[in-house]
């Protein structure tokens, strides 16, 4: 049987326990995603497509400066500036795993990991 602490705090700051009664949280979490509804974030890019041969799409709904793509040592391979929401790269010579950093004010606003195929010809 679970027992909650009673000073464990729900998703909103709220206490869990309240008189003997439990708050489960089912109603933090939004019915359709299952991710709490103010976690949702519209500076997450749109990479695509994800695995790709080397062309990326990257778009953002907000205002972004700089493009880092990261490789898994942590060295930088790719640093762009940028001055639209939308941008097309190239890594078609640099097959494997990357982290994709979104980067505006000197502040990364995303990451998000992109994988690069080698194109089989």
């Amino acid at each position: 049987t679970f027992f909650p602490d009673v000073n464990e705090l729900d998703f909103y700051g709220n206490q869990r326990v309240v008189n003997s009664r439990v708050d489960m949280g089912v109603n933090e979490f939004s019915p359709t995603t299952s991710i709490p509804a103010n976690y949702l974030s519209t500076t997450v890019p749109l990479i695509y497509p994800n695995p790709s041969t080397g062309l990326v799409f990257i778009q953002t709904e907000k205002d972004w400066d700089r493009l880092e793509v990261i490789n898994l040592l942590g060295k930088k391979v790719v640093e762009k500036l940028i001055s639209s929401r939308f941008e097309i790269i190239d890594l078609s010579d640099l097959p494997g795993v990357y982290l994709v950093r979104i980067i505006s004010a000197n502040k990364i606003l995303s990451s998000a990991r992109l994988m690069i195929t080698a194109d089989i010809k």
